[in-house]
């Protein structure tokens, strides 16, 4: 919310309950986690149905201003409040949904204003930095955009491992909106949003990750269980499977029991199950904790 005075903006419910900038509770409003001295509420989730309202005010002075509200019903929303998400470390993370053998995400953002002179975040660039988990060496990222009417920005995207290294873009061009690469190493992969012109209260857009995963995730701890070969007098009751990359949540709990997911114990011959052999004792198994990698 542009304004020369000093702003801030409530939440309410239908009731007038103040939500606080958190979605529950008291607590303060927000005066200046946009750019400059702008209000901004980011991230806002709606736990109920019913009507909310924005109050707006200022501390200071009077003067214009604008409010812009976005609905995020089927696309995630960005968090960025004071600009957390310019950094690997504030990335937010994408939901990924499971689509064959690939995995999309979508997410919606705004480039905001860089920071005006004689302001505290004079000269700040707004970079939106997102999250897309633990990848293996061979998956194929593919980002695009998309952008709603009266958008003002014109974007770039680039892919950055966890040391914040680039990777080379594909199609040659790595200023314009789209990006296609190869993973050349297993890691967690991080894809952050510039503008080359357009930045704004005006710039917003909706950023398409496509990643082509044909390289089947593999285990690289269990938790709980005696080393291979060994044995304990131990009753076990929960153990952890740790995998070289994020898995689908959907996926991993699915079922009940886990219908993903066999534990089994071997036969009297110390192997596991082969044609004609039945003597294995299989498990139940159910998922109390799903972490994401």
């Amino acid at each position: 919310m542009p304004f020369k005075a000093l702003p801030y903006m409530q939440t309410y419910n239908w009731s007038g309950f103040y939500l606080g900038i958190n979605g529950g509770g008291w607590g303060d409003s927000d005066e200046d986690s946009g750019p400059g001295y702008d209000s901004l509420i980011s991230a806002f989730t709606i736990v109920s149905s019913g009507t909310y309202s924005v109050r707006v005010g200022a501390r200071s002075s009077t003067g214009p201003y604008v409010v812009r509200v976005e609905v995020g019903r089927t696309v995630q929303l960005e968090s960025d409040g004071d600009f957390s998400n310019d950094s690997i470390s504030g990335a937010n993370s994408l939901r990924k949904v499971a689509d064959g053998v690939q995995a999309k995400a979508s997410i919606a953002g705004t480039i905001m204003q860089t920071g005006r002179p004689a302001l505290p975040d004079a000269g700040n660039t707004d970079e939106d930095t997102f999250d897309l988990g633990r990848l293996n060496a061979g998956n194929i990222v593919e980002i695009n955009f998309r952008f709603p009417s009266g958008s003002t920005l014109a974007p770039r995207v680039t892919l950055l491992n966890s040391a914040g290294s680039t990777v080379v873009d594909e199609d040659g061009n790595a200023t314009n909106g789209h990006f296609r690469a190869t993973l050349p190493a297993a890691g967690s992969y991080y894809a952050r949003v510039e503008a080359n012109s357009g930045a704004g209260s005006s710039a917003q857009y909706i950023l398409d990750v496509t990643i082509d995963d044909n390289v089947a995730p593999k285990v690289t701890a269990v938790g709980r269980f005696p080393a291979n070969g060994g044995s304990t007098d131990r009753v076990i009751s929960t153990f952890t499977v740790s995998f070289d990359e994020s898995l689908s949540a959907s996926a991993v709990n699915a079922g009940t029991p886990l219908s993903n997911w066999d534990l089994r114990e071997a036969g009297t011959d110390g192997n596991f199950l082969r044609p004609g052999v039945t003597a294995e004792n299989f498990y139940r198994t159910g998922c109390a904790h799903h972490k994401r990698a």
